[in-house]
């Protein structure tokens, strides 16, 4: 086992970051399950739908971990040299890239749904029943967006 996994502090500091960050993963898949199960008992069709629609917001939080990732990087290595003001610009610019992408994935849901589900399904019923289900989920896209983004910093200033 490597040196620096045997230091007492070493251990705190990545259960203290770990710890919650797993358990924000544990309820997020949680969610997930209990979606599924519920639409799950609206049919094949709707179940398909609901996959394919989740295939589009997949895509957004695709964007948004890059996005984050990057900016978490830079914030992390400010916090190194406990430097707030640039933690607060690499904020900013996070902010902005992420909530671009989410305005445009939310327009794109709200107004041409069926085009975004017709990239990945030719079937009209599950793209029917997936475009209205995209057009409600696009509401939480800026939500999504700003979460990602607050949630990094957050995480790189050792504030989980």
């Amino acid at each position: 086992m490597p040196e620096i996994m045997r230091e007492k502090s070493f251990l705190s500091t990545m259960l203290r970051l770990a710890l919650p960050i797993a358990l924000q993963q544990a309820i997020f898949s949680s969610l997930n399950v209990i979606t599924v199960t519920m639409v799950g008992q609206l049919g094949e069709a709707s179940v398909a739908a609901f996959g394919l629609a989740n295939q589009i917001s997949f895509l957004l939080q695709l964007l948004l971990f890059g996005v984050t990732s990057g900016a978490a990087i830079f914030a992390a290595q400010y916090w190194g040299k406990r430097d707030v003001a640039n933690i607060r610009r690499v904020l900013g610019v996070c902010l902005a890239l992420s909530l671009s992408g989410g305005i445009i994935f939310s327009l794109v849901a709200i107004f041409i749904p069926e085009l975004a589900m017709s990239i990945y399904s030719s079937d009209a019923t599950v793209i029917a029943l997936g475009s209205d289900y995209l057009q409600i989920a696009s509401m939480s896209f800026l939500a999504m967006a700003i979460t990602a983004s607050f949630t990094a910093m957050l995480r790189s200033t050792e504030n989980v």
